[in-house]
């Protein structure tokens, strides 16, 4: 009898041993998982500065569309000045994406390969607890071999207790690789995301060299048009030659429509980004409800590990960091938003300008047109002198 009582005795110490062990085990998953939870506030935010650059590629887009109606020395100086812009922005894209994959990447690579030596540190003790468990064979004695029928319900319960840490560890297991498998679609995503805004540079790339050759040739119009004007003679030649120029002047006309076609294109392609952005910031809401889902897991798991007093105030800890950085993400999300505000303030004061600009180009065409007239009314009044 005093045998067995100390049999279970051992055993009773090697499964709190084993649960102690267990709640230090749940309480590595916790930090584990506010890792994670870190990772994916990080994409977040990365994902929130591309759709900022990506709304401000727009806005230099819809200035260059409305550019393209003012007269040359405007136009020229606004190009230039956007292409520097844009160059800026390309620059500082690159940056992102570039310090954005290799901080994914590398936190990614360190997260697995702790996750493994995690993975291997609880299979040994595992397997150390279910050895641990299994009481050694007893030697020759008639006393210890008359109780080896009420020893059995002890080592039974030991390891129904056993294979219940184990099924709890191999759902744990199973949830890191959910959590694996979520981080490797949102980085197909964000891939995907930015393979669109590099083909979006070179659409607006093919947009810019379009307007180039539009302003080239309306130099050249202006130039030949102020030659013609120049030498008024032979009334019919003149005639045959604005002729010309009116239909060239409609053929620069469906060139700056099918510029405006292209632009109107390249704003379509900006908001299929928009709509794969939105698209991520959904699959990025997803990964925080598993998280969450996890973490409530972990809080109905510590009912059963000792010492629950204790472990109790470490999540109570652990609740009050996780809410400490929801604090930081709302302020995130509000300095986010004011620039938004920002933004959309100076697209109004751009707006005002460019209508300006609009009416100063539809002054300069008038004029334009008014001088031609002038021109071959002079010249058919000299033809009637001259018959």
């Amino acid at each position: 009898m005093k045998d067995q009582i100390s049999t279970l005795t051992s055993e009773k110490k090697v499964l709190k041993n084993h649960a102690k062990s267990v709640g230090r085990e749940l309480e590595e998953h916790k930090v584990k998982l506010a890792d994670l939870n870190n990772v994916v506030e990080n994409l977040s935010k990365e994902n929130e500065a591309m759709k900022i650059q990506v709304q401000v590629l727009n806005t230099s887009l819809q200035d260059f569309t409305t550019s393209s109606q003012t007269n040359d020395e405007d136009m020229a100086a606004k190009l230039h000045e956007k292409e520097e812009e844009l160059s800026k922005m390309k620059d500082m894209m690159d940056s992102v994406r570039k310090d954005s994959a290799q901080q994914w990447g590398t936190r990614l690579k360190a997260f697995k390969e702790k996750a493994a030596i995690e993975k291997k540190d609880l299979e040994d003790k595992l397997s150390e607890a279910s050895k641990a468990a299994i009481p050694a064979v007893a030697t020759p004695d008639v006393a210890v071999t008359s109780q080896t029928e009420s020893e059995s319900p002890g080592l039974a319960e030991a390891k129904k207790q056993i294979e219940a840490l184990t099924a709890e560890f191999i759902e744990k297991d199973n949830q890191l690789a959910e959590a694996n498998a979520s981080l490797s679609k949102k980085g197909a995503l964000f891939d995907q995301a930015k393979k669109q805004i590099e083909g979006g540079n070179a659409a607006y790339k093919k947009v810019v060299q379009q307007l180039e050759d539009a302003k080239a040739a309306i130099a050249t119009k202006d130039s030949e048009i102020a030659s013609l004007a120049s030498s008024s003679s032979e009334n019919e030649k003149f005639a045959a030659q604005l002729a010309a120029k009116d239909a060239e002047i409609a053929t620069k006309d469906e060139n700056i429509a099918s510029s405006n076609a292209a632009l109107a294109t390249k704003n379509a392609e900006i908001a299929t980004k928009n709509a794969s952005i939105s698209s991520l910031n959904s699959a990025l809401d997803d990964a925080k409800a598993a998280i969450a889902t996890k973490d409530s897991e972990i809080a109905s798991l510590t009912s059963s590990v000792s010492e629950n007093d204790k472990f109790v105030a470490q999540l109570a800890a652990k609740d009050e960091e996780i809410a400490s950085k929801g604090a930081e993400l709302a302020s995130a999300v509000a300095s986010v938003a004011s620039l938004e505000a920002s933004m959309s303030s100076l697209s109004a004061d751009h707006s005002s300008e460019l209508e300006a600009i609009a009416g100063l180009h539809e002054k300069n065409k008038k004029d334009l047109a008014e001088s031609i007239q002038r021109d071959c009314d002079e010249v058919k009044r000299v033809a009637l002198q001259d018959c």
